[in-house]
């Protein structure tokens, strides 16, 4: 058993070390939506924790080029099936690995940072390709489902409350409904594609 520990621990180590930052692309200027619907905040964050779990730094990136007419919605779905990955291998971290507590709500956490970090992602690209109107009409859809997913993770950890699992439960509620609402705004993106 003591091998056993000593080898995992030391493939953790190697793991980490090998592990460099890939980067996705995202403007700086693009709102953060979340609980916060501040236009002066940015997605251009850093997620690591303790562990060495990092989520994805977004760059800094004109937000006019977006709106240009050579806007491609490629550059979309890559980014989504960026983040549709990252999500893949931290959920096998969570099913497969012998984690810690801590680690396993540290990774849920991350999941549903990245499941966030999409949704502003996709917001920002709304708000380029929107109307006016439009736009103002998906930011109260957007009020009221944000009021609708902090009722459902609320209830989802109430029975955890005061627990070691709660956190675990609550982030996972979290990004399974962030990722939801990420593929209800990409059906929305892709209509209003010319």
């Amino acid at each position: 058993m003591k091998k056993y520990m000593v080898l995992l621990l030391l493939g953790l180590v190697l793991f980490m070390l090998g592990c460099e930052k890939e980067t996705i692309t995202a403007p700086e200027s693009y709102p953060i939506i979340g609980n916060n619907l501040s236009e002066e905040d940015s997605l251009s964050k850093e997620y690591k924790t303790d562990e060495g779990i990092v989520v994805e730094q977004v760059e800094e990136e004109n937000l006019e080029e977006n709106a240009s007419e050579d806007y491609r919605i490629e550059e979309v779905d890559a980014y989504i099936s960026s983040i549709e990955h990252q999500s893949e291998q931290l959920n096998t971290s969570l099913a497969e690995e012998e984690l810690t507590q801590t680690e396993m709500n540290e990774t849920s956490q991350a999941i549903y940072q990245l499941w966030d970090e999409a949704l502003n992602f996709l917001w920002g690209e709304l708000k380029v390709q929107l109307s006016e109107e439009e736009f103002k009409k998906l930011k109260e859809e957007q009020l009221l489902w944000i009021e609708d997913k902090e009722k459902l993770v609320s209830e989802a950890g109430k029975e955890f409350e005061g627990g070691t699992l709660y956190s675990l439960v609550v982030n996972g509620e979290a990004a399974r409904l962030t990722q939801e609402r990420v593929y209800q705004l990409y059906e929305v993106l892709v209509t209003v594609q010319p």
